[in-house]
C-alpha cells in the first residue's frame, strides 16, 4: 500500500511539472497495486483513475479521460453512495468532457445531477460536518 501512495505522490509531481507520461507511468504502476490490495471498486482505485484522467484531459485524449471518470464514479457510488460530495466532482468531470466533445445535452445533464448532489450535501444535518466541509471546499466557500 505504501509503495501504490508513494508512486501516486511521484506521479502528481510529475503531472505539475509538465510531465505527463512519465506520471502516467507512476499513475499505472499504483493503480496495479492499489487494484491487487484492495480491489477493483475501492476508493483509492477510483481516486488514482481520477487523476489520471486529468492528464488524459490536458493531453486531448478525451476518450481515455471519460472512460476513467465513469470507473472512478461507479466505484465512487458504490463505497460512498450516490450524494457524496466526491461523486458529484467526478459527475462534473464528466459533464466537461461532453461540453469539450459538443454534446451540450448530455453536459447540463451531467452538470445539473453533481449541483444537485453538492445541494442535497448541503442540505445535511451538522452533525456530518465532514461533508459539510468537503461540499463547501468543492463550491469555493
Amino acid at each position: 500500500m505504501l509503495v501504490a501512495k508513494t508512486k501516486n505522490n511521484m506521479g502528481e509531481v510529475l503531472r505539475v511539472e509538465g510531465k505527463f507520461e512519465e506520471a502516467l507511468l507512476l499513475y499505472r504502476q499504483s493503480l496495479d497495486v492499489l487494484v491487487k490490495v484492495l480491489g477493483p471498486g475501492h476508493v483509492l482505485v477510483a481516486n488514482t483513475k481520477n487523476n489520471m484522467a486529468g492528464i488524459y484531459l490536458k493531453q486531448g485524449r478525451s476518450e481515455e479521460a471519460l472512460q476513467c471518470y465513469l470507473e472512478a464514479m461507479q466505484a465512487k457510488i458504490k463505497v460512498l453512495g450516490s450524494e457524496h460530495v466526491e461523486v458529484a466532482n467526478t459527475v462534473e468531470n464528466i459533464g466537461v468532457i461532453y461540453a469539450q466533445q459538443g454534446n451540450h445535452q448530455a453536459a447540463l445533464a451531467k452538470l445539473a445531477e453533481a449541483l444537485a448532489i453538492r445541494s442535497a450535501v448541503r442540505t445535511l444535518p451538522q452533525s456530518i460536518p465532514r461533508c459539510l466541509s468537503s461540499s463547501q471546499h468543492a463550491l469555493g466557500r
